[in-house]
């Protein structure tokens, strides 16, 4: 990565850590002037053994086995280096020496270490597996198959067995229309499956063993000094996951119309994430085994061929609806406002894991102060009501995460020309949107974010009639900021329905020569948004203070040989 001399990147960090001199009553600039480069090297080897014996036999027609027997081990092997460069001069190949132990004095005020972007890693990654597959066919009536494994990794437990997981899964299934249903005309298939099984997950940021990272500055003793990353963990367990589907597949009219549907529960058990551990040993987390979820999901694919023929179109419409929610997780936030900011880390059991939160809102007073609820009444006690546990004093709303969501696009053909559309949508999330916060409004660290509904907030007697946006007030007080900020009155619904993609195109050459085809096409993608919940006018899958997703035109050449 590259930033020139006059970037503004180069020139913001040099002006931010330029400090005033009382003794010669001049500005010393800490950092040069030049490019900041960063160079970064990567190294890696890494390789796959496979060995197999497969069995594919058929036995009178009717009976039809097929086996897959296998071993694979592999052994990956990564090293990075990397070296950042500050007041870089490109005509000399020199970079200039900062200081990255003692804080440098900031021009706003306050100080900061400036990290000398050097970093260092060496990963080792070994996997061992043995597998197991079989199914058996009846008349191709009747289905029946399954698998078995076991995985094994160097990143878990000391001990032998908790290397590794044996993992498993059986299913079976019934062709109607082979079987019953044979004579039905205009049926062209029925199939009835299900099935059951556990899956393994690995989380390959963490290791049983003690691991620890020095760091590039010193502590408040002036010492160097290592960060504890993972403690040691011997009972560090593979993630479980265990899913049942039940699904049936239907075809009518020779495929014209084609009907998918799939229902699953999964059940995830030994999920890695935060847990709590005695602080007598210098932490006050740790990462484990700590949670169980569960999901319940429901898929629907639906395909038909509207017209066949010289002018040809097809439409295809996903439907998908999935719920989650947090069976068990060890640890528990210390108040109300830590399950607002961040429950996505630790989350409150008996919700979704992007379960959204709020502080219900009275709005304004007279004079422009937010206005919360405490055990039910009326408060303008921001801290109690930040920092109480009781349930009963924030508002869930539902999950960040849409739980309904899906697809219908359409494809048509005429001749060598051939246009398509998709619509996508999603209803039943929530998002929270970003106001006015007067705490940021007064930091020199924060720019942007801050002035949302800068002009809507209140000035004057009477304004809390038509506004919810507080006045300002100095110095801020993060908590009356924080009330209105995690408020109910900025959750917004992130129902919508977006055209994704439109494209255009024609095949220029089919079968000519040495050149198969030949196809030219011109591709929107990220149309626009058709129809949203909110009043805002806002993405709800684009967070406000980034780029909202920008319009994208191409012109593709396609060609087979």
């Amino acid at each position: 990565m590259r930033y020139a001399e006059d970037s503004y990147y180069v020139r913001n960090m040099v002006n931010t850590f330029t400090r005033y001199d009382n003794a010669t009553a001049k500005y010393i600039q800490q950092i040069p002037v030049g490019e900041n480069r960063t160079i970064s090297h990567l190294r890696g080897t890494s390789f796959l053994w496979r060995g197999q014996l497969a069995l594919d036999k058929k036995i009178n027609k009717h009976h039809h086995i097929t086996a897959l027997m296998a071993m694979e081990l592999s052994d990956a092997r990564s090293e990075v280096d990397k070296k950042q460069l500050i007041g870089y001069d490109p005509s000399t190949a020199t970079s200039a020496t900062i200081d990255h132990i003692n804080a440098l004095s900031r021009i706003y005020g306050g100080s900061q270490v400036i990290n000398d972007g050097n970093y260092q890693n060496w990963h080792v990654d070994r996997y061992r597996s043995y597998l197991l597959n079989a199914a058996y066919s009846y008349k191709s009536i009747y289905d029946v198959y399954g698998s078995v494994r076991r995985d094994e990794s160097n990143l878990f437990g000391v001990a032998t067995n908790q290397k590794g997981v044996p993992l498993w899964s059986v299913g079976g299934a019934y062709n109607a229309k082979r079987g019953l249903l044979n004579a039905v005309s205009w049926l062209s298939e029925l199939r009835l499956r299900s099935s059951y099984g556990v899956q393994g997950n690995v989380d390959k940021t963490m290791s049983a063993w003690l691991t620890a990272r020095y760091e590039s500055f010193k502590n408040i003793y002036q010492n160097r000094f290592a960060t504890i990353v993972n403690p040691p963990n011997p009972s560090l367990r593979w993630e479980k996951t265990r899913v049942t589907n039940i699904g049936i597949d239907l075809g009518v009219y020779d495929q014209r119309i084609v009907l998918h549907i799939d229902h699953y529960w999964k059940k995830g058990n030994d999920l890695i994430g935060n847990g709590p551990i005695s602080p007598q040993t210098g932490l006050i987390q740790y990462k484990g085994n700590v949670a169980d979820t569960e999901v319940k999901g429901f898929d629907l694919s639906l395909t038909s061929k509207n017209l066949v023929g010289a002018l040809q179109w097809q439409s295809t419409f996903n439907f998908s609806k999935a719920r989650d929610k947090v069976v068990h997780y060890l640890v528990k936030q210390g108040s109300n406002f830590g399950y607002l900011t961040t429950n996505y880390l630790n989350p409150y059991e008996g919700y979704s894991q992007s379960a959204l939160f709020s502080f219900p809102y009275a709005g304004l007073d007279n004079e422009g102060n937010p206005i919360g609820y405490l055990d039910g009444v009326e408060s303008k006690d921001y801290s109690a009501i930040l920092n109480s546990k009781s349930l009963q004093n924030i508002r869930y709303h539902g999950p960040r995460v849409p739980t309904y969501f899906g697809s219908f696009r359409n494809d048509f053909s005429y001749g060598r020309f051939y246009a398509s559309f998709n619509l996508l949508y999603q209803f039943g999330g929530y998002f929270r949107r970003l106001s006015l916060s007067n705490t940021a409004l007064y930091s020199a660290t924060t720019t942007g974010a801050s002035i949302y509904d800068y002009d809507r907030r209140w000035q004057q007697v009477g304004d809390e009639s038509w506004t919810d946006v507080p006045s300002l007030i100095y110095p801020a007080n993060s908590s009356r900021s924080n009330l209105y900020a995690y408020s109910s009155a900025l959750v917004e619904k992130s129902d919508m329905i977006r055209l994704q993609d439109v494209q255009i195109g024609c095949r220029l050459l089919d079968q000519h020569n040495w050149v198969r085809s030949l196809d030219i096409s011109i591709v929107v993608d990220n149309v626009g948004i058709l129809w949203r919940a909110n009043n805002h006018r806002l993405d709800p899958n684009v967070y406000q203070s980034s780029y909202p997703a920008p319009r994208l035109f191409s012109l593709r050449i396609k060609s087979s040989f």
